[in-house]
């Protein structure tokens, strides 16, 4: 019996439906019902060609491409690439894996494949109809590319959001007793999608007041990550534990993103983030609405302004924090292109742009990152008691005292070059929160009324002043013109000591360095005949000329050892060479980085000549060819027993 019997329309109604909405322009060509409905019948198709024995290519093909074709008649070539198509591939999977079609000789080919790293490798037998609903490599390359231009066109004309008013916004709807926007303030305030929000990730405080521990991502299952909050987490836990609580939302737990309750939920949250967002979060180019992705793109652009210390780059920096980094070991992986798609969008407040970057770094403390380890927080946090709600307590109060950095007339920071953009920013801060003030003060005079409330109220604004006035103080000092001279003889006098500082640092990353390489490499107790870097006669006033000439010799060592090594190996495995990149160095062989690139500066002429000798023609693909182990490598260099024995062989 046919499984889609419990449907009551046929393919040919569906299609007819489907041209009808086409020519009328409608936004909505099928209905979730009537897709469901394609994918099955095109299964029962297939099960009962199997049954007959009639599963031939001749027959499947056609079937396939007639499919693909209607799908092409009313959705972009990228949708049906990467949404309708996979629900097909999916259906037929599960098929296969049931038994309800058995594969045969003349439904099916062999399909060779390898793992990216070479580590396994084999022939796969592949049903046909998996292959003809999908789209060739070269349409899936371009369509990439399309998908790619289409990036490059926004981030070029980047969008522009009021900061203020829309965390006001996020705030006021973390109040809802609605599962659907609850959930959009949730998304938005963390930087999760909603289906994690809903039923798939758990979050867990730290230590920071602006960090979670979050498990449980939508598209890959990693291992436990941080993640920023755009307000603090003792605000955020409470509304998330009651969203959890709802019955509705209990309903959906543990589901997945393609289970029918989830996407009827899903659907929902995004009408009700046109209607709460759609006059303050513009539409970009390419999209007809605004919907609760756009709102993760919008956190990455504000946690950048908020906690992006001013040395990090910021795409290294919202990768971590997005969960792009990881593989299902945990392990790093290298920069993540899909970080690029989260750089939509600019900050502004009353219409200047916002272009500091950890602006509350100050306040709460240094985010820790695998790549920057955590140091002491400057200043203390400022923290605001949560009350009782009142009626006409506004969330713009609590945005307020979140967004802006505390200030301590006993602190001092370290100057930097940014000084004259936090003085700018601060400027803007200091004028927003004096308009905050006189609202407040026009609001308490009109609804407030005597007791416990209005003491709040003037706490508050008594608050608010307390920190207009040291802004104001703040900015009046900065900008006189001898403090800000003052400001860049000590500037200058830092950077001096810091150059002296890392001409001592280098000296020893670089013993250290040649130590691990070398003992990596000599087993059997042979010293390496190396030149000892010359010492700084004047640590505080280093010559640059010397010492990188000095510097790039003692560098390129541990890499040297390594290349040599390499090349003893491809003599006797001539089917398995490997070629001499960054990567290879870095990754494999943990050379760090500024060592790598003096070496490839240094060799690259001679490392050209050898990989044409290899027939290394793509050195970028080369040692990801099958046969090649790159574990077998490194203990093949691990055991050689001298920089000298190695280049004899």
């Amino acid at each position: 019996m046919s499984t889609a019997t419990r449907f009551d329309l046929t393919r040919d109604e569906i299609v007819a439906r489907f041209r009808q909405r086409i020519a009328n322009a409608d936004r909505t060509r099928l209905t979730r019902e009537e897709r469901e409905l394609l994918t099955l019948l095109l299964k029962d198709q297939c099960i009962s060609l199997n049954q007959r024995g009639e599963d031939t290519y001749e027959r499947l093909q056609p079937l396939c491409e007639a499919e693909k074709a209607l799908l092409l008649e009313g959705y972009p070539a990228g949708s049906v690439n990467s949404v309708y198509l996979p629900a097909y591939t999916r259906l037929l999977k599960e098929a296969l894996a049931t038994g309800q079609i058995k594969l045969t000789e003349q439904n099916s080919f062999n399909k060779a494949w390898a793992k990216r790293d070479s580590s396994e490798s084999g022939v796969t037998q592949t049903y046909y109809p998996l292959k003809f609903l999908t789209f060739d490599l070269e349409t899936q390359n371009e369509l990439r590319g399309l998908t790619a231009q289409k990036n490059n066109t926004r981030q070029d004309s980047l969008v522009t959001v009021e900061l203020d008013p829309y965390l006001e916004q996020c705030e006021a709807l973390l109040e809802s007793n609605e599962p659907e926007t609850l959930a959009i303030a949730l998304a938005a305030l963390i930087g999760r999608r909603h289906t994690e929000v809903v039923s798939k990730g758990t979050f867990t405080a730290t230590e920071h007041p602006y960090k979670l521990r979050f498990e449980g991502q939508q598209k890959d299952v990693t291992p436990a990550f941080d993640i920023l909050t755009l307000v603090p987490v003792k605000l955020l836990l409470p509304h998330l534990e009651r969203f959890r609580a709802l019955p509705a939302v209990q309903a959906l737990h543990g589901k997945g993103h393609d289970d029918p309750g989830v996407t009827a939920f899903n659907t929902r949250v995004n009408t009700r983030v046109k209607k709460h967002f759609a006059d303050l979060v513009p539409v970009l180019e390419g999209f007809k609405t605004v919907s609760i992705h756009r709102l993760r793109a919008l956190y990455g652009a504000i946690a950048i302004h908020f906690f992006c210390p001013e040395h990090k780059n910021e795409h290294r920096f919202l990768q971590h924090y997005l969960g792009h980094l990881l593989d299902e070991q945990g392990q790093s992986l290298p920069n993540a292109a899909a970080t690029q798609h989260y750089f939509h969008y600019n900050l502004s407040r009353q219409g200047t742009l916002l272009k500091a970057r950890g602006v509350k770094v100050p306040a709460a403390g240094m985010i820790q990152t695998p790549e920057v380890p955590a140091t002491e927080a400057t200043s203390s946090t400022r923290e605001v008691e949560s009350h009782a709600m009142t009626p006409v307590e506004p969330s713009a109060v609590r945005t307020a005292l979140a967004a802006t950095p505390s200030i301590d007339g006993d602190h001092t920071e370290s100057p930097s070059l940014s000084t004259l953009q936090i003085m700018t920013d601060q400027a803007h801060t200091l004028s927003w929160l004096t308009s905050q003030i006189e609202r407040l003060q026009q609001q308490l005079a009109t609804v407030a009324g005597p007791g416990a409330a209005a003491g709040e109220w003037q706490a508050t604004i008594a608050q608010l002043q307390a920190e207009n006035a040291a802004l104001r103080e703040a900015v009046a000092h900065s900008a006189q013109p001898e403090d800000v001279s003052q400001l860049q003889a000590t500037i200058a006098q830092l950077q001096a000591e810091n150059a002296a500082l890392r001409a001592q640092n280098t000296d020893l990353e670089q013993a250290q360095a040649k130590l691990e390489a070398f003992k990596r490499l000599l087993a059997n107790g042979d010293s390496p005949q190396a030149t000892p870097a010359t010492p700084s006669e004047n640590v505080s006033t280093p010559e640059p000329s010397t010492r990188q000439t000095t510097d790039s010799t003692a560098n390129t060592a541990p890499a040297e050892a390594i290349y040599q090594a390499v090349q003893a190996w491809n003599q006797q495995h001539p089917e398995a060479t490997f070629a001499i990149t960054q990567s290879l160095l870095e990754r494999d062989f943990r050379v760090p980085r500024r060592f790598v690139m003096d070496f490839l500066s240094r060799y690259q002429a001679e490392l050209d000549d050898y990989h044409k000798s290899i027939g290394a023609t793509n050195t970028r693909s080369h040692n990801r060819q099958t046969g090649r182990d790159v574990e077998k490598l490194k203990a093949f260099v691990q055991q050689k027993p001298s920089t000298r024995e190695t280049k004899a062989a």
